[in-house]
């Protein structure tokens, strides 16, 4: 039997998830616990095969050395093995402090070589004390968080939402190994100094503060570009797509559940978030999107069995 619910809101009104029990961890691993390194590209300097794992920098740079091009990027992870299989992450923020002390001294962004960046979940493994930049692991752009150029020479980034990768993680722990910061134009001369795990001054290393509900029971089944996993008879469908006015979200349950209905833009950062009861068979939502920013949307369903996800253009 085909039910209908019917919800009308404008996305940039505030809600809160109802009736879920949420946890929240602080995570900011020191030189024992922490795990990551820089990886340096300046062949010519015998840098593209070292190691350099234990670094109290945590940087992206494009640069010269000797006349050299000298590129850096930064990979750290974080241990989320304390989060539930099948956990909804809330919200997930990533702080990089900037570390006063670097030989490598401030941020440096110029009109003609801004310093913005980019925050990509790393999808192979690798190890602190022997990655290089050659043989440096994997990383997708999918869900990746945009950082702007800096606006001084010690600015500090204190809660970038990464909840959407985080999230990824969760669901996808066997292509996930943490972050990979890089500029987004690795062209000279633009640098970000921050601090590593490995740095003295523990208050300035990378910290990662997550909140999440549930666990939902385990899923453990790969979720299909239909918005179908396998094996589960639920099904996501968002139209039009593109959408302009109105975006209609049309959800098919199998059973009466409890179910979160999230919007990421695509830097992830959440821009809708309501908890409310799926009934058995058709749940139809319309959503008011004439005052949203163009661009893409994740938009997310989580039911007891479940994770499904939608990309959404808005026009």
């Amino acid at each position: 039997m085909k039910k209908h619910l019917l919800i009308t809101c404008y996305l940039l009104a505030t809600s809160s998830v109802l009736s879920a029990q949420t946890t929240t961890i602080t995570l900011q691993p020191g030189p024992n616990d922490g795990k990551d390194a820089e990886l340096f590209s300046c062949v010519p300097c015998g840098y593209a095969d070292n190691n350099y794992g234990n670094k109290q920098d945590f940087d992206a740079i494009a640069w010269t050395n000797n006349g050299d091009e000298s590129n850096v990027r930064s990979l750290i992870q974080f241990d989320l093995s304390s989060i539930p299989a099948g956990a909804t992450i809330v919200d997930a923020r990533l702080s990089l402090y900037n570390y006063p002390g670097s030989l490598e001294g401030g941020h440096f962004s110029s009109i003609f070589s801004p310093n913005a960046s980019k925050i990509q979940r790393i999808t192979s493994n690798w190890d602190e004390q022997t990655v290089t930049w050659n043989n440096q692991p994997t990383a997708t752009k999918l869900n990746q968080v945009s950082l702007h150029k800096t606006t001084s020479s010690n600015q500090s980034f204190p809660n970038i939402n990464v909840t959407v990768l985080v999230q990824d993680m969760i669901d996808h722990p066997a292509t996930s190994f943490g972050f990979r910061l890089r500029l987004k134009k690795e062209h000279t001369f633009r640098k970000l100094i921050f601090a590593s795990s490995d740095n003295l001054d523990a208050s300035i290393r990378p910290k990662l503060k997550i909140t999440y509900s549930g666990p939902s029971p385990k899923i453990g089944k790969e979720i299909t570009e239909a918005g179908q996993s396998a094996g589960v008879n639920e099904s996501l469908e968002v139209f039009p797509n593109p959408a302009k006015d109105i975006v209609n979200i049309s959800f098919d349950s199998d059973q009466d559940t409890p179910a979160y209905l999230k919007i990421y833009n695509i830097t992830g950062s959440e821009v809708y978030n309501r908890a409310f009861h799926l009934m058995e068979g058709e749940n139809d939502f319309s959503l008011q999107s004439l005052t949203w920013v163009k661009g893409i949307y994740i938009v997310s369903m989580t039911t007891s069995k479940n994770v499904v996800t939608k990309k959404l253009i808005v026009e």
